[in-house]
C-alpha cells in the first residue's frame, strides 16, 4: 500500500475509488465503507485504485483507538492500495465544500467514485454532506455511492461510542463493534 502522510505529496495517475473519513478506529462501520470501496474498484477493473483519505486534526498522531501503523496495516489488509493524510489546517476548514470537492478530491487525487456514509461532513461550516454531494456529482464528473451506518444493538456504531465503552469498562460492547482486538487492554 503507498501512503502519503501530506496530502501535497501525494500523486495519482490512477483513478481512484475514494472514502474519506477519521478512520480512527477501523471499526465495524468503517470495515463497511472500506469493503464497499473495494467492491466498487473491483467492478471498474484496470486503470482504478483505492484511496482512503486520512482527515486528522492540526497536530494529531493518533486518536487513540489504534495507532498510525496499525491503522495503516489494517487497511492494508482490508484491500486499500493507498492512504493520504489530510491535517484539517485554516485552509482546508474555510474552503467551499465544493472547491474541495473540485480541486482536492476530483482534480487532485483522481477521484472516480466517493463512498460516503450518510452523516459525512466537510468543507467551510461543515456545508459538504451527502444531499450537496449528490447535487454535484454529475457535473464534477464523479459517483457517489452512499452507505449506510452499521449498528451494534440498535444503534450506530461509532468512534465516540467505542470510546466510551472503554472509559466505562464495557470491553465487550468495545471488542464487538471493533470487530477484532486493535488496541492495547
Amino acid at each position: 500500500m503507498r501512503y502519503y502522510p501530506d496530502i501535497e505529496h501525494a500523486d495519482f495517475s490512477e483513478n481512484t475509488v475514494l472514502s474519506l473519513g477519521k478512520f480512527d478506529g477501523l471499526h465495524l462501520g468503517h470495515r463497511r465503507l472500506i469493503a464497499a470501496m473495494v467492491s466498487e474498484k473491483e467492478k471498474r477493473g484496470a486503470g482504478y485504485i483505492t484511496c482512503a483519505l486520512l482527515v486528522c486534526p492540526p497536530g494529531s498522531d493518533s486518536d487513540g483507538l489504534i495507532s498510525e501503523e496499525g491503522r495503516l496495516a489494517l487497511l492494508k489488509r482490508l484491500g486499500v492500495d493507498s492512504a493520504v493524510r489530510l491535517v484539517l489546517d485554516e485552509r482546508y476548514v474555510n474552503m467551499p465544500a465544493e472547491a474541495f470537492l473540485r480541486d482536492v478530491l476530483v482534480e487532485k487525487l483522481h477521484m472516480k467514485v466517493l463512498v460516503a456514509g450518510p452523516d459525512l461532513s466537510f468543507g467551510r461550516g461543515g456545508e459538504g454532506n451527502a444531499a450537496l454531494i449528490e447535487k454535484l456529482s454529475t457535473g464534477l464528473g464523479f459517483e457517489f455511492r452512499m452507505i449506510e451506518k452499521e449498528t451494534y444493538r440498535g444503534a450506530d456504531i461509532s468512534s465516540s461510542r467505542i470510546r466510551s465503552c472503554i472509559e466505562r469498562g464495557d470491553l465487550a460492547d468495545a471488542k464487538a463493534m471493533l470487530g477484532e482486538k486493535t488496541w492495547t487492554e
